[in-house]
């Protein structure tokens, strides 16, 4: 709740892409002031990103952390017990009058969890305010890794979530000069195919847990082993 004019308000907080310096001042402030600190998993027993970020980076008596688990992929009107027990946790805590944070991966409009919560929440809490403070994207920092730039002039730069099939890859790579694809760690193989019938396999980069200390760097080349990379996975690919 915003202490001085009594409105219900959420802050949705980027932490980056791994790498606890690479979030915002602004990011870091608000989540300092805040009384109670929300945060994803998308495994329940996996590696804890989003935690390392926010003890490497608050305080050694810190907010409330809550850490959740959220499906990897969920409708919002479906009624899935942990989104619902989630949001429930939430609104009690914004009802309290706390001073409630969300925090996520990444950037929070970038195919990020806060997707997944804001339709629950505006629906269960009308007036509810959301404060959004954008983060560093993985792929900001996977081309500093590089050290490429994303595009130039009047190139063509698209995003896309790892599709199921090998034909969207296809069509993505032929209309655009530069193609970032997110969460491909379980699509690498198929995406291997795609860029080899187009002639493109010497173009892309695959990189994993960017930023982080377990960053890894590969091209789709015979040293390629795709059981190497996991969900935090990104291939971009200039033509």
């Amino acid at each position: 709740m915003n202490h001085e004019t009594g409105k219900q308000i959420i802050h949705i907080v980027g932490l980056g892409p791994g790498d606890p310096e690479l979030i915002t001042v602004k990011g870091k402030t608000v989540l300092e002031h805040s009384d109670i600190v929300f945060y994803p998993s998308l495994t329940k027993n996996g590696k804890k990103h989003a935690d390392g970020i926010l003890r490497a980076i608050l305080p050694k008596e810190p907010p409330m952390l809550k850490e959740m688990y959220f499906p990897p992929v969920i409708e919002p009107d479906e009624k899935e017990p942990d989104i619902i027990r989630n949001i429930g946790m939430i609104v009690e805590a914004i009802k309290k009058g706390l001073r409630v944070s969300f925090a996520v991966l990444g950037d929070p409009v970038l195919f990020s969890t806060f997707a997944q919560i804001k339709p629950y929440l505006s629906r269960l809490l009308p007036d509810l305010c959301f404060d959004i403070v954008p983060g560093i994207s993985s792929i900001s920092a996977g081309f500093s890794s590089l050290s490429i730039a994303m595009g130039k002039d009047k190139s063509s730069i698209g995003i896309i979530s790892a599709p199921d099939n090998e034909d969207d890859i296809i069509g993505s790579l032929q209309a655009n000069d530069t193609l970032i694809i997110l969460k491909a760690g379980k699509r690498l193989e198929m995406i291997k195919e795609a860029l080899e019938k187009l002639g493109l396999e010497d173009n892309a980069h695959i990189l994993g847990d960017v930023s982080s200390g377990a960053e890894k760097h590969s091209k789709f080349d015979r040293n390629f082993r795709a059981g190497e990379f996991g969900y935090m996975t990104l291939v971009i690919v200039k033509k």
